[in-house]
């Protein structure tokens, strides 16, 4: 841990402050959304921060869930963020999860906005072992009124391991997809209700269905977005 956090504060693109990139912003956004699976209450957080200029930004994230009152993920980002191109960003830092088991790795992540209008962030996250997995993330917006949105996306997960213990294989494991249908009060709340389906593949669902586990979930949630403060 204290060896990455020393390789990015050599890494620190933060230097450029000092030849023009002086202008400091801030934003955030967090979805807190709520919803009934398998008889239980299940609530999820995705929520990011960051600060910095135009071309360099400290960037922060946190993703959970909780069923019941147990909380089941829960995961912390802190990334260096630096401008390459036209809409595209590259990152890098460390993740570190709380549950469901105590880990920190090396993050690396592209994000940025591809052709279509479609919100993309990929990541690759390394631990000490050398083990790596990853996630694509794709949304897009369509603007069905002023106030009413339709955010269709996509989410997967690889992993470049198998984990036996937590029913885990190698290859791609999981994907969410829905709408999120949102209905935005003004430019900093929106209320949304989200449709979607959540499926293990690959060797995850083999060994998931062996263990007598679920491998798909489909539901419908209701939510609060708060953004750009």
């Amino acid at each position: 841990m204290k060896k990455i956090i020393l390789l990015l504060l050599l890494l620190s693109p933060f230097q450029s402050f000092a030849m023009g990139d002086d202008a400091w912003f801030h934003s955030g956004s967090i979805d807190i959304d709520y919803g009934r699976a398998n008889a239980q209450n299940i609530t999820t957080w995705d929520g990011d921060l960051w600060i910095g200029g135009d071309y360099d930004k400290l960037f922060i994230r946190s993703r959970g869930e909780r069923t019941g009152t147990t909380v089941e993920h829960n995961e912390v980002q802190l990334l260096l963020s630096h401008y390459i191109s036209h809409f595209w960003d590259a990152r890098i830092g460390v993740r570190r999860d709380f549950k469901p088991a105590k880990r920190t790795e090396l993050a690396l992540a592209l994000s940025g906005l591809a052709p279509y209008y479609i919100d993309t962030n990929v990541a690759v996250y390394v631990n000490r072992h050398g083990d790596a997995r990853g996630e694509i993330e794709l949304a897009h917006d369509v603007q069905l009124t002023q106030q009413i949105i339709a955010e269709l996306y996509v989410d997967s997960e690889w992993r470049g391991f198998t984990h036996p213990a937590q029913n885990t294989g190698s290859g791609f494991s999981q994907y969410d997809a829905g709408i999120k249908l949102r209905y935005e009060f003004n430019r900093h709340v929106a209320l949304y209700l989200d449709l979607y389906t959540h499926q293990t593949v690959g060797q995850t669902r083999s060994l998931l269905k062996a263990a007598g586990e679920r491998t798909h979930l489909n539901g419908l949630r209701s939510g609060i977005r708060i953004f750009n403060f």
